[in-house]
């Protein structure tokens, strides 16, 4: 997922990606991620979890989908018990 974009002082490679997936994955809590979308995060990493796409603007106001990824414990605990619906 390296974008080789000169307005990160620090980009991670795939490797660092996958070392922060593993400790995410780790944590007992909620865990929730912001990202722009990628097969990465979306076959690889992140598969299992529930995937919500907002619209945004970034870089000048340009319009972009933000992704959030939701461990299944946050997303659990989003769902209302009643009707089944994730709220975010």
């Amino acid at each position: 997922m390296n974008r080789g974009n000169a307005r990160y002082a620090h980009d991670m490679s795939d490797d660092d990606h996958r070392a922060l997936a593993a400790r995410l994955k780790a944590v007992a809590g909620m865990v929730v991620l912001s990202s722009y979308g990628c097969d990465l995060y979306d076959r690889e990493l992140y598969a299992d979890w529930t995937r919500v796409e907002k619209a945004t603007y970034a870089d000048g106001a340009r319009k972009r989908t933000e992704v959030l990824w939701l461990n299944p414990q946050c997303a659990e605990r989003l769902s209302a018990p009643d009707d089944g619906v994730l709220r975010i």
